[in-house]
């Protein structure tokens, strides 16, 4: 009795501990804006990606200039590197931007009984919707290469808090004197993790370039990039180099000179790798911490949150997994002190039976006609 109950102790711990891997790993994949990587290296090959976020401050300004910057030094490591994309109508790698959320006064019409409701504002440059592939309910995305940039993007929310429905392409809406047109109403991601970092209720997405003229804020919010990783860290390298961190004299001991930035890089690639949750459950309680006025996006807080919950339940797979193998061990042990076999007996009958044995025979099997010979010959 005493024996079936540690068994059924014993594989709670290990349905636990099946339990706790798929919950971790649907989490690690809830949220799209991480995984672009994995999305891009659709052929099996390393890629990685990387965000820079912003401080949002009147010390240091960063605009549209800083990504385009971004951009051309990424490009000329590419052409250094001598990388080219297996397809030849591709890019070796991808980037987007965005700006930090203004809130504004949208109208629906011109003139008197217009609708019009305050929300958020946020500009986008490059490939956005790659990066954050909002599920589309009607319309399209809006993308750089387009020629007229008064084309917009409404949330869910924001549809039906204007025009009380989502079914709004060709619509239009005006911010201050700028008419732009609905292309496309998406839905953002499901979890609690969104709606906890969620800064509106509603949003609008923009092309950059139109910022200043709808007199929104044009200060860069951040800018993302996926780009080749042959070797460990090497992409997230080249964007330390970029902002003066030499990452070839780190000394081992020493300051680490990133905390020293004005910006935030981060590696989504590999957020949640065992050896970073690892790093975070050792540092839990001040990981998160930064000391820079960086206004996050919102998917950006998201992951934070989600590399928290993730953090714990990592805390709980180790504990699970020690209880299991200190189990397995207890029981072995057990198994072998109470054996009934001995294994120095088996040793000695082994040896006997392939060394003195077959040593006895070979010498009684040896023919004598060749003992004088300059070779003998084994029957």
């Amino acid at each position: 009795m005493k024996n079936k109950k540690k068994a059924i102790i014993f594989g709670a711990f290990v349905a636990s501990f099946c339990v706790l891997t798929a919950f971790s790993s649907s989490l690690k994949s809830s949220l799209d804006s991480q995984n672009m990587a994995k999305r891009w290296s659709a052929d099996g090959s390393e890629f990685a990606q990387i965000s820079v976020f912003y401080p949002d401050s009147a010390i240091y300004s960063y605009s549209e200039r800083e990504a385009e910057s971004l951009h051309d030094s990424i490009e000329q490591k590419m052409e250094e590197e001598s990388y080219k994309s297996k397809n030849e109508e591709s890019h070796i790698f991808n980037d987007a931007y965005s700006s930090v959320i203004s809130k504004m006064n949208v109208n629906t019409k011109e003139g008197v009984g217009h609708t019009s409701s305050e929300i958020g504002i946020v500009g986008i440059g490059g490939d956005f919707f790659e990066f954050h592939p909002l599920e589309l309910l009607s319309g399209n995305y809006i993308y750089s290469e387009e020629f007229a940039n008064n084309r917009v993007v409404l949330d869910e929310d924001a549809a039906w808090k204007l025009f009380a429905s989502t079914d709004i392409i060709g619509m239009k809406i005006y911010i201050n004197d700028a008419e732009l047109e609905v292309a496309g109403v998406v839905r953002h991601e499901k979890g609690k993790a969104v709606e906890n970092s969620y800064p509106e209720k509603s949003l609008i997405y923009a092309h950059y370039s139109l910022l200043e003229t709808a007199g929104c804020s044009t200060a860069l919010s951040s800018y993302e990039a996926v780009l080749p990783n042959p070797v460990d860290n090497y992409a997230k390298n080249i964007f330390l180099n970029y902002y003066g961190v030499d990452t070839t004299t780190a000394v081992e001991g020493e300051d680490d000179p990133e905390k020293s930035l004005p910006v935030v890089i981060v590696d989504n690639t590999k957020r949640y790798s065992v050896s970073n949750l690892w790093k975070s459950l050792l540092s839990f309680g001040k990981g998160s911490a930064v000391t820079r006025p960086i206004a996050f996006p919102y998917w950006e807080n998201a992951a934070r949150i989600v590399n928290a919950w993730l953090t714990l339940l990592f805390l709980f797979t180790v504990l699970v997994v020690a209880y299991i193998i200190i189990t397995v061990i207890v029981f072995v042990a057990k198994l072998y002190l109470n054996r009934k076999w001995h294994l120095k007996p088996f040793i000695e009958k082994l040896t006997d039976k392939y060394t003195y044995k077959k040593r006895t025979r070979d010498y009684i099997n040896v023919d004598m006609n060749l003992i004088d010979g300059k070779e003998s010959r084994y029957e």
